[in-house]
């Protein structure tokens, strides 16, 4: 059994990290820092685990051999790279760090170690995403040549309960190093490589800030809305749209247009609509079905625990390098 110190006591650790490690039957919850300390007791008090009273000492617990890294983003790299010295297996929460000369320290810094370092980039782990890595693996759509994603929601605030501007950490540059793109869209570009097996070879981003504000009224200081044009290295395109400014409902759709058909990803009808090029519906409804009744909560939790038993991480550093590069790379 692995036992499990969390980083970072907030929401992201409190319904996902915590809960889905206390779920695994290989993981025991050994404890929680956080600088906040009424934060970690809480969460130590209700998983029967210890709060501790810096992060060295969580990093000195023999018991402890993995952790989970849910700060801030500016606080990523330099918390995991101590972890790893450590000797701890490290999952962080994405993105990775907030430039990629950070996130190229914490490869080094796993390398050295020879301790697993995980994003936890969890859409990887949504079903319909599951079947359509393997439908587009196996050749059965054939290959993409557009597609278009997108994921926008009402902002943080509202994913995290609280009032707009009311000291949102993820509305901080210093912390945060990017809005929406850092937010949500590391997410969408992380699929889109995923699924189709491609690095981004070119990308063009425009981002604005059209709604968002400070408790002082000010504008906030990072994108609430961004746009990118992509090109893969295959020669696909597509265009990701991510916004913190969706107020009715949530968008997390993506469509793959193959030379074999289309696969249409969360949209309004179905998780997932697989449609041949002959007009023909394939049906993966059993296949979905198995997959939800075998993922604990997102699945990242477990899937990390698989990295830590083979050694290999499930979702390499090297792939979030590769994606925080490119968003540099658009925006600069």
């Amino acid at each position: 059994m692995y036992g499990i110190g969390i980083i970072g006591c907030g929401a992201i650790a409190e319904r996902r990290h915590a809960p889905e490690y206390a779920a695994d039957a290989a993981c025991r919850i050994v404890g929680f820092y956080d600088p906040q300390t009424g934060r970690a007791e809480k969460l130590a008090a209700e998983y029967g685990a210890r709060a501790f009273g810096s992060l060295e000492e969580l990093l000195a617990d023999p018991q402890i051999d993995a952790v989970s890294v849910c700060t801030a983003n500016s606080t990523h790299a330099e918390i995991s790279i101590k972890a790893l010295q450590a000797g701890k297996h490290v999952l962080c929460e994405k993105p990775l760090a907030t430039c990629s000369k950070d996130v190229r320290r914490m490869i080094t810094a796993a390398e050295k170690a020879g301790r697993v370092l995980m994003v936890a980039q969890n859409q990887r782990m949504d079903t319909a995403h599951r079947v359509a890595k393997r439908l587009l693996k196996q050749g059965e759509m054939g290959r993409v040549l557009s597609f278009q994603t997108a994921f926008s929601h009402g902002g943080p605030e509202r994913w995290l309960g609280q009032k707009p501007g009311a000291g949102i950490w993820f509305f901080d540059a210093r912390q945060t190093g990017f809005g929406v793109l850092g937010d949500l869209g590391v997410h969408k570009l992380d699929v889109i490589c995923w699924l189709t097996g491609e690095k981004i070879e070119k990308a063009l981003a425009f981002t604005a800030t059209l709604d968002k504000r400070l408790e002082s009224g000010a504008p906030i200081p990072v994108e609430d809305n961004a746009a990118m044009l992509l090109r893969m290295s295959s020669g696909a395109i597509g265009t990701l749209l991510v916004s913190w400014t969706s107020y009715g409902c949530e968008d997390n759709a993506t469509v793959l247009n193959c030379t074999g058909g289309v696969i249409r990803l969360h949209g309004p009808c179905a998780a997932l609509e697989v449609v041949r090029s002959d007009g023909t519906l394939l049906d993966c409804e059993s296949e979905l079905q198995r997959l939800e009744n075998e993922t604990n909560g997102t699945g990242i939790i477990d899937l990390f625990v698989q990295g830590i038993k083979t050694g290999v991480s499930p979702i390499p550093a090297q792939e979030a390098l590769q994606v925080l590069e490119a968003v540099e790379n658009a925006l600069s």
